[in-house]
């Protein structure tokens, strides 16, 4: 892909200032929570669609429903259960209601994953937790071993609606942040692996953020660019690379990530007449959540840096740059 003017400025800006760029990640609750929800198919006023008006859109906790990404990210050569493995390490926490077989299949498979089983909070319905079940006896009793606290028990109506208790309600309104491997990616000869799929998404929110927009189909040799290297690959959680069959998958999910933000409302979708499709923050996201964007901690750079003097005259050139481009990136 050849990169505009301004795209080939920041690659250099970051690349010049390589002594600032972060490496090794400690734990934050400066980010913005994700939670995937999972559960039966969508409905008017479901379970999934009363947990985020009454919990998740009150605490301002993203909230993805796999069922959105299909569209995205469908492919006839991809199955669910991958995809779902990239949903699992992109989120921050996964809700699952046990209401259906698919939601009692997400379970199994979910539950599988000890590394990432902190993430991963269930509900099931009180009249099934005393059953001598597969799922009670199975997944549940493993996730209450090792996360006590992380299974809820609750009544459902006549209807199969849910009814929020106090303890629900309170443990799902402080979902945990989100948090980064200490070694989000290692890179080895020519290619970078991405050991933490929520580091490229936030990545990919921070340089937005610094730089004020980015092309559509411009992340992956941005990527290539600064970390000097010829492939992506991802490994997910599970230990499972995104290769052989499916080679092609890292790459192509990482082009997509922008399209995850959109649906967020986090990024704006855009069009440059001469270079196309663009994305760029939608600050009026942050201003309903009382936030700014600002205020988010960066991935790309150490704390602080991008405040100096000399980093600032910089990045005044590069905006100068994007927006003779034609590129709006007023935060507005």
């Amino acid at each position: 892909m050849l990169l505009c003017r301004s795209t080939k400025k920041i690659i250099h800006f970051i690349k010049n200032n390589s002594d600032f760029f972060k490496k090794d990640f400690a734990y934050s609750d400066n980010y913005l929570p994700l939670a995937f929800l999972c559960g039966k198919r969508r409905s008017n006023n479901d379970n999934r669609s009363i947990i985020q008006k009454d919990i998740f859109d009150v605490y301002n906790i993203l909230c993805l429903y796999s069922e959105e990404l299909f569209e995205i990210f469908s492919r006839e050569d991809l199955d669910l259960m991958t995809f779902e493995e990239f949903l699992f390490d992109v989120s921050s926490a996964i809700v699952l209601i046990v209401e259906s077989f698919g939601s009692a299949c997400e379970l199994g498979s979910f539950g599988l994953i000890n590394t990432n089983i902190g993430k991963l909070w269930v509900i099931n319905n009180k009249k099934y937790k005393d059953e001598n079940s597969y799922i009670e006896k199975g997944p549940l009793k493993k996730i209450k071993k090792l996360r006590p606290g992380h299974v809820f028990y609750e009544n459902f109506n006549d209807d199969g609606q849910i009814e929020l208790s106090t303890d629900l309600y309170v443990s799902l309104s402080k979902l945990d942040q989100t948090n980064f491997r200490r070694k989000p990616y290692t890179t080895v000869g020519s290619t970078v692996d991405i050991t933490d799929a929520g580091y490229l998404l936030w990545f990919l929110i921070d340089y937005v953020n610094i730089f004020g927009s980015i092309l559509e189909n411009e992340f992956i040799p941005i990527i290539k660019n600064i970390f000097n290297v010829e492939q992506i690959r991802m490994t997910f959680s599970s230990k499972n690379n995104a290769d052989g069959a499916y080679e092609w998958m890292s790459e192509w999910i990482i082009s997509n990530l922008p399209q995850i933000l959109v649906k967020l409302e986090v990024f704006f979708e855009k069009y440059n007449p001469k270079y196309g499709k663009y994305f760029s923050l939608n600050h009026g996201y942050f201003r309903k959540i009382n936030r700014s964007a600002t205020t988010l901690p960066s991935i790309i750079f150490k704390s602080s840096f991008i405040k100096t003097q000399k980093s600032r005259k910089e990045l005044s050139k590069i905006i100068c740059s994007k927006k003779k481009e034609g590129f709006d990136i007023w935060k507005i």
